[in-house]
């Protein structure tokens, strides 16, 4: 089983998961996507607790507990951990404190199929091909949500770096 069926056979079958969304990215129909990255696939699951955490559901702490018992007998290859933050801000001139949270993610990279990127390019009328054996990379990314809600209404973009919600805007 690939690290794809194993992450998803893990949250589909934990019934204290809800998966909201899953976006799958497939590059490799777009030579010029490929030439930019290796990764060929990236595959994002936006889950959250199904019961939530009550009143302390916002405590990195929790989610971060969350998170990491979310996939059993399978080590992410990268792990952002939720972090929690005061800052201080004005409002009508005056100074304000909000909680920040800054959400953590897993990631799992996997090798999972040989392919060539061939590129043509036309100067000065001359005709230049390129081809080069890759092998394809998938990225699957977890992103762990305080409610199903949240979860639901966070849009996939890529490239988008760390998620942080003020809290008292939540």
């Amino acid at each position: 089983m690939d690290k794809l069926e194993q992450v998803k056979f893990s949250l589909e079958n934990n019934p204290n998961i809800a998966i909201a969304n899953i976006y799958d990215i497939d590059r490799r129909n777009n030579p010029n996507m490929l030439l930019c990255t290796d990764l060929a696939q990236v595959v994002n699951f936006n889950v959250a607790p199904v019961n939530g955490f009550g009143i302390n559901r916002y405590l990195a702490e929790n989610l971060q507990l969350f998170m990491t018992g979310l996939i059993s007998g399978l080590e992410s290859d990268k792990k952002d951990n939720f972090e929690q933050e005061i800052i201080i801000f004005k409002e009508k001139e005056e100074e304000k404190q909000a909680l920040l949270l800054k959400m953590g993610y897993l990631n799992f990279y996997e090798d999972f199929e040989m392919g060539f990127i061939q590129t043509i390019l036309n100067i000065d009328k001359k005709k230049y091909e390129m081809s080069k054996k890759v092998n394809y990379i998938r990225k699957i990314t977890i992103n762990p949500f305080p409610s199903k809600e949240i979860a639901d209404n966070y849009k996939y973009t890529p490239f988008i770096g760390h998620i942080k919600f003020k809290l008292d805007k939540l």
